[in-house]
């Protein structure tokens, strides 16, 4: 496998925590990564911290260049086009790749999506997947396209959702999965002619087939109607997909009090956080609160 890889440059493209594993990972099968694309420094949490995206972390504890460009304008074309990367490869960068950026390389660029592409193109499929209780999901590595995860698809595994799996959890064995899948793609990937036969080789999407899902908001957590309806199927439902993050508000003497949902399964609430108070069960909520 490393004679494959042997002088095979790539620039990485990905912001999340959880994309420093796949950095990792080719690292130790010896890709040269010439280059890390990865969002700005952002402030986070109550103290407002300016903090850096972990991947930017990464490249300079290993002496890789780190590229935080606000827009893939004409003066960041010229630096990657300069990096000489063979292939560019997308993992939940961010940003939309303009077409001239996506052929810079000789082999294109790929794109890890977390579903049965054409299905959920977007940003939550993970979560959507759940929301609408399916009962499978899958890894697709696509040749990216301009237009949103619309590429030919090069390779896809489909993957088994049990009934109780929270997104992270999801997320987690799909991480582990395209973990174990990347080296013999990639080893594959440069047996082959560069672009076009790259492009040739995928399988073109189906449009017709095509369903999308948007990056989700905090509003989406709230379950106050399925909570006043008892929609306990529907609650569980988010419950998961939104990684325990649901709450609901209670109304008592006009005072209106935010309760988070923070245990449960498919039939009952277990346990709840009510707003600026400790965790309690929620049968003993039903007796003191309502």
């Amino acid at each position: 496998m490393q004679n494959n890889f042997q002088n095979k440059k790539i620039v990485f493209f990905g912001t999340p925590a959880f994309t420093v594993e796949f950095l990792e990972l080719f690292k130790t099968i010896n890709l040269q990564i010439v280059g890390v694309v990865t969002a700005t420094d952002k402030p986070v949490g109550r103290g407002m911290e300016v903090k850096c995206p972990l991947p930017k972390k990464w490249a300079v504890e290993n002496n890789i260049v780190c590229l935080q460009p606000h827009k893939l304008d004409d003066n960041m074309f010229s630096v990657l086009e300069n990096l000489g990367a063979d292939l560019f490869i997308v993992i939940a960068y961010g940003k939309i790749m303009p077409e001239k950026f996506i052929n810079i390389p000789p082999f294109e660029t790929i794109n890890l999506h977390y579903s049965l592409l054409p299905k959920y193109r977007g940003a939550s499929p993970v979560e959507s997947a759940i929301l609408n209780a399916d009962v499978e999901t899958g890894i697709t590595i696509q040749q990216m396209a301009f237009k949103l995860d619309s590429g030919p698809v090069l390779y896809q595994e489909t993957l088994t959702i049990l009934e109780t799996e929270t997104s992270s959890e999801l997320r987690n064995k799909l991480n582990k999965k395209a973990l174990e899948i990347f080296p013999k793609f990639l080893e594959n990937l440069f047996s082959l002619t560069p672009s076009p036969s790259v492009m040739e080789g995928g399988t073109v999407q189906d449009e017709s087939e095509a369903t999308f899902c948007h990056k989700f908001k905090k509003e989406d957590f709230d379950v106050t109607k399925e909570y006043v309806e008892n929609d306990l199927k529907s609650i569980y439902k988010k419950y998961k997909a939104y990684d325990k993050k649901i709450f609901f508000i209670h109304t008592k003497n006009d005072k209106k009090i935010r309760i988070r949902i923070t245990e449960m399964n498919s039939h009952e609430i277990q346990k709840i956080l009510p707003e600026s108070r400790k965790e309690i069960l929620y049968t003993d909520f039903l007796k003191n609160y309502k």
